[in-house]
């Protein structure tokens, strides 16, 4: 009798200790009838974005050097963060390099000329952040102006950010 008075008293400790541990998390899940989900929509690296373009400029004058880029998908907006550019022309000087948006705001950026021990031909670039929205349906513009009479043969720019999807 005394044995099976103490089985029967270990199986009722057992059965208390297992409740003391399971009874949490029971409890919290009935109180909840499904588990959440959750979406980070607006995460960078979510749908990273990187275009390239580049492109001649045939000039005669001050040249006037417009890089468009494809424009945003339809249901999203294009965060710019980071513009990279370069151009290869003769002597005569970069006047200005910008990012145009279609509301006509204007980011200017420094144009550095790179040492002309390194490169063959003059080469000026462009590599900095910057914060700048674009809407569906709308085309980031990369904007340069020479004072140089010449063509430029060879001019190019990146554009590096993320695309955020409006339509969650």
């Amino acid at each position: 009798m005394n044995n099976r008075l103490l089985t029967i008293t270990g199986a009722l400790a057992l059965v208390e200790v297992l409740g003391v541990f399971s009874a949490a998390p029971a409890l919290a899940q009935s109180n909840t009838s499904r588990a959440t989900v959750v979406k980070n929509v607006d995460e960078k690296g979510r749908t990273p974005y990187m275009q390239f373009q580049a492109r001649t400029c045939l000039g005669g004058g001050n040249i006037i050097c417009d890089i468009v880029f494809p424009a945003v998908p339809a249901g999203k907006r294009l965060v710019v963060e980071r513009v990279s550019a370069s151009v290869i022309f003769a002597p005569g000087g970069v006047r200005l390099a910008s990012l145009l948006t279609p509301s006509n705001a204007q980011f200017f950026f420094p144009v550095q000329p790179i040492d002309p021990k390194v490169t063959a031909e003059p080469v000026f670039v462009v590599n900095d952040s910057t914060l700048a929205y674009f809407e569906g349906g709308q085309s980031p513009v990369f904007h340069w102006i020479f004072n140089n009479g010449a063509d430029v043969p060879n001019v190019s720019s990146t554009l590096s950010g993320y695309l955020v999807d409006l339509e969650q």
